[in-house]
C-alpha cells in the first residue's frame, strides 16, 4: 500500500467482527495493482463488487433487525445508522430503504448476497419500485434475471418500463401528464 493511511477497524464488533475486518484490511492493503495486468484487475474489480453486495446484504440484514420484540422505524435505523458509522443522513436513508426492500423480496437479498447482482442493481430496485410493488418483485423473474444480465444503468431502464407496465402506462402518457402537473 503505497502511502495511504492503515485501515482502521473498529474494535466494538466482536472478535469475528473485528478478524473479518482485520482480514479484509489486511487482504487488500497488500495487492499491488500497479504490477497487474488489465486481466487482473478487472477480476478483482469484480471480486470488490461482490464483497460490496455481501457487506450490503449484510448491513441490511443488521438493519432489519428488530431491537428485542419491538420493530423499528426507518427514522430510528437510519439515526442508529448515522451513530454508529457517522455516513450522512442522506445515505443512512437510503441504506435503511435498500434494507426495507430486500427484506421484503428476499431473492434480491439472496441474489445480492450470492454476488449474482451489484449494491448498484439493489439499489436500483429500491429507489425504482414504490412500497406497494415490492412484492411483484419477487412473483416476476423477469425483473431479477434482468439485473442479473444487465449493467446498472440498462436495468434502471428496464424497472421504469416495468413499473409503467404494472401501471398500465405503456406509451408514458400517463407519467408525462403527472410529471407535467
Amino acid at each position: 500500500m503505497h502511502g495511504a493511511a492503515r485501515p482502521t477497524v473498529p474494535e466494538d464488533t466482536g472478535s469475528a467482527g473485528l478478524e473479518l475486518a482485520a482480514s479484509v484490511a489486511s487482504a487488500v492493503a497488500g495487492l499491488r495493482f500497479d504490477s497487474m495486468g488489465a486481466d487482473d484487475r478487472e477480476g478483482w474489480l469484480r471480486t470488490f463488487s461482490s464483497i460490496d453486495g455481501a457487506v450490503a446484504a449484510g448491513r441490511s440484514r443488521a438493519l432489519g433487525a428488530a431491537a428485542g420484540d419491538r420493530p423499528r422505524g426507518a427514522a430510528e435505523r437510519s439515526a442508529e445508522l448515522v451513530r454508529a458509522t457517522g455516513m450522512s443522513d442522506g445515505d443512512a436513508r437510503r441504506a435503511v430503504r435498500l434494507a426495507d426492500t430486500l427484506e421484503a423480496v428476499p431473492a434480491a437479498a439472496e441474489a445480492l448476497a450470492a454476488g449474482e447482482i451489484t449494491s448498484g442493481h439493489a439499489a436500483a430496485l429500491s429507489s425504482g419500485v414504490p412500497w406497494l410493488y415490492r412484492s411483484a418483485i419477487g412473483s416476476d423473474p423477469t425483473l431479477l434475471a434482468a439485473a442479473r444480465n444487465q449493467t446498472v444503468d440498462e436495468f434502471t431502464t428496464t424497472i421504469s418500463t416495468w413499473r409503467q407496465e404494472l401501471d398500465g402506462d405503456l406509451d408514458g402518457r400517463w407519467l408525462a401528464a403527472r410529471q407535467h402537473r
